[in-house]
């Protein structure tokens, strides 16, 4: 089961071909605060942050990420 600051790889969802590795920072259900806008996380989906937040596509840039992604953790 996925847990809040788990380091994941999954699938990246704006290029299949390409694996990500990334931290687990919000569940279904998570309100996620980022710069000025805020957004609740799906049923099904996960929030994930790079650790180096100045220079990471990650969630901030493309979205909640659907769990089917995710294929282990780190």
């Amino acid at each position: 089961k996925i847990q809040r600051g788990d380091i994941i790889i999954a699938k990246c969802p704006t290029n299949p071909k390409q694996n990500i590795c990334k931290r687990v920072v919000g569940l279904p259900g998570d309100k996620i605060n980022y710069g000025l806008t805020s957004q609740l996380v799906p049923k099904g989906h996960v929030w994930l942050e790079g650790d180096n937040r100045n220079n990471s596509a990650d969630s901030r840039s493309y979205g909640p990420v659907p769990q089917g992604l995710v294929k282990s953790r780190a």
